[in-house]
């Protein structure tokens, strides 16, 4: 039994699959929280652009962490919806909205839902992968960009909030720059 547990929205490419075999801790349980079942880790569904599917994480995550025995419980948001960019006036209503509820709503969603299931006892920390995209007003990337941006901010007043009380679990909001993974592999040829 792995001392670490590690929840990671889009383990299944990308950055979110690249965090999921690099992670640092030795035999730490992935959970894999996707559209998408991963061949190598466990999966439960959540489509980002679907709310009613989002209690299927809150649900898991409140199960797993309520009697939690491990020494760390960490939850990375890492997921985002590219099937969403475009320009406003070129990307269909509903499009667009399912683009607002995948990348700028689910995430803090996620992120909420870990950060009230988490207990005292052992190390919890939340990490919110932003962009580039946070600071440059990109054409076609308004959705994906404000959310980046709203993120970063969303876990610098949370941090705020929870302050330096004991048991209370540490948030980060990490950019890492332009990363060239399968998914804006695809977007470029395209």
């Amino acid at each position: 039994m792995s001392d670490t547990t590690i929840w990671i929205t889009g383990a299944t490419e990308g950055i979110g699959l690249e965090l999921a075999r690099k992670q640092p801790y030795k035999g730490a349980r992935i959970i894999n929280l996707s559209r998408r079942e991963s061949p190598d880790y466990e999966s439960v569904f959540v489509d980002f652009t679907d709310p009613s599917t989002w209690d299927n994480v809150r649900k898991h995550l409140e199960t797993e962490l309520a009697n939690f025995k491990g020494k760390r419980a960490i939850f990375i948001q890492s997921a985002y919806w590219r099937e969403g960019h475009g320009v406003l006036e070129k990307t269909t209503p509903e499009t667009y909205r399912k683009s607002l509820f995948a990348n700028v709503t689910a995430p803090l969603a996620m992120g909420e839902m870990f950060v009230r299931a988490v207990k005292p006892g052992y190390e919890s920390g939340l990490v919110m992968m932003s962009a580039g995209a946070a600071v440059a007003c990109l054409e076609g990337l308004s959705t994906y960009g404000s959310g980046k941006i709203a993120l970063e901010h969303w876990a610098q007043i949370l941090d705020k909030e929870l302050g330096d009380a004991p048991g209370r679990p540490w948030v980060a909001a990490v950019r890492p720059g332009g990363t060239l993974t399968s998914g804006l592999r695809r977007q470029i040829a395209e």
